[in-house]
């Protein structure tokens, strides 16, 4: 897996959808996780 960094600037909420299937909800701010 790899670790990856999202600069979420946008005022919506982000819906990313991981390779292992699971979507994580990325809000308006800096978030870390493993995909």
């Amino acid at each position: 897996m790899t670790i990856y960094c999202e600069q979420q600037v946008n005022q919506n909420a982000h819906a990313v959808k991981s390779a292992n299937g699971i979507i994580r909800v990325l809000y308006p701010s800096y978030n870390c996780g493993t995909m």
